[in-house]
């Protein structure tokens, strides 16, 4: 629903999907081939998509098309900042037990929505 915030109108659906955390969704091509993808939203930094190709290789896509294979990703990963809700949402949905003060993205988030990816597609 829309209700009004200091004069501006606000949309609920559209601040929940902001929030940081990790959506998956099933998206449809043109030859109506199925496949999944996982969007991190990063409380600060760009926002994550991981992606399966054809050949069952998992990418990370960020800033608008770049892309990289998820294993030369995991090597950097300390730019991201999910925030306390958004390692809260990923703790939860990933069912991990990362401390809630530990805020960065971590190779065990990107192994857990890999894996879970994989599953949804499977």
């Amino acid at each position: 629903g829309h209700f009004i915030w200091n004069g501006s109108a606000r949309v609920v659906v559209h601040q929940i999907v902001r929030s940081p955390g990790i959506y998956f969704k099933e998206i449809r091509d043109a030859k109506n081939r199925r496949t999944v993808v996982g969007n991190i939203i990063c409380a600060r930094g760009s926002w994550l998509r991981l992606e399966m190709d054809k050949q069952d290789r998992i990418w990370v896509k960020w800033n608008q098309g770049k892309k990289v294979l998820v294993s030369t990703f995991l090597q950097d990963l300390e730019r991201y900042d999910l925030g306390s809700i958004g390692r809260i949402q990923l703790n939860r949905k990933l069912k991990l037990s990362i401390p809630a003060h530990v805020h960065n993205l971590q190779p065990e988030d990107i192994v857990a929505a890999t894996d879970a990816l994989i599953n949804l597609t499977t």
